[in-house]
């Protein structure tokens, strides 16, 4: 059961990081580029965002967060490469956002800027996360390390005595 509320837990904590740094990015990028943003596309009007488009965004989170939950399950796809997994779970990620930009017409298919400027985005955002969690994760292991390290240390003197 504590598994189950843990993993409960991380998804709420996952789909809501990826909705806020969403809704930080789109309320950055509509500050700069201003009403010009309005006839280009639908999650911006006139100074403001949509009620549909903050639900769009949210299940769109919801949807990384499920992914990256599954990805993040120690059990899942064990035996593969972490980088492997990792370009998978950013492909897949792409793919259900180009949907989601696609079905809720967040901007014409056609405007090639606004391509540029979502994968420019999409790119900041990867690579500050993967930065976050390399970071994490080498400070993790260094504090294990030295746990692990005090441990023999302890099992050394015990054995003497």
């Amino acid at each position: 059961m504590e598994t189950v509320i843990n993993t409960i837990v991380g998804l709420m904590k996952k789909t809501a990081i990826s909705f806020l740094v969403c809704i930080m990015f789109i309320c950055i990028i509509g500050s700069i580029m201003g009403e010009q943003l309005t006839p280009i596309s639908s999650l911006f009007q006139e100074g403001s965002i949509r009620y549909s488009t903050l639900f769009e965004v949210f299940s769109l989170s919801f949807i990384i967060g499920i992914i990256n939950t599954v990805f993040d399950y120690p059990q899942f796809m064990k035996k593969m490469l972490l980088l492997y997994k990792i370009i998978l779970r950013l492909i897949i990620v792409i793919l259900i956002t180009i949907v989601y930009i696609y079905v809720f017409n967040w901007f014409p298919f056609s405007n090639l800027e606004a391509w540029i400027g979502f994968f420019v985005t999409f790119g900041i955002c990867f690579t500050t996360a993967v930065s976050i969690s390399v970071y994490t994760t080498r400070r993790k292991n260094r504090e294990y390390q030295e746990l692990l390290k005090d441990f023999k240390k302890r099992g050394q003197l015990d054995e003497r005595h």
